[in-house]
């Protein structure tokens, strides 16, 4: 199966949850924020507590605002997470080909 190559970060666009793009030369996917998610993210091992927002991928003065469900169409609750694999990879191989290079922060 074919998938389409991801388009730069929009932050006025509302993502599903599944899809993908790219910012500051990272693939990104919006997940959805489930009880179980959060459960994972505040086990009682943790020093801190890990907010939605603390790990998401997405600098804060660049946030959508359409990632809680007040701000939503769908309400549904989204973050953003890093998507290794290797279209990740080649990606930056072929970044690092290239002329100008992008470092991801």
């Amino acid at each position: 199966m074919r998938t389409k190559k991801p388009q730069p970060y929009d932050p006025k666009k509302q993502y599903n949850p599944g899809e993908r793009s790219i910012y500051r030369g990272m693939v990104i996917v919006a997940e959805r924020w489930t009880k179980i998610k959060e459960e994972m993210a505040n086990q009682p091992g943790n020093i801190y507590p890990k907010w939605r927002c603390s790990l998401c991928v997405i600098d804060g003065k660049e946030c959508s605002r359409f990632c809680d469900e007040y701000g939503r169409t769908d309400k549904k609750r989204i973050y953003f997470k890093k998507m290794y694999g290797l279209k990740t990879l080649l990606f930056n191989k072929q970044q690092s080909n290239g002329k100008e290079k992008i470092y991801s922060a």
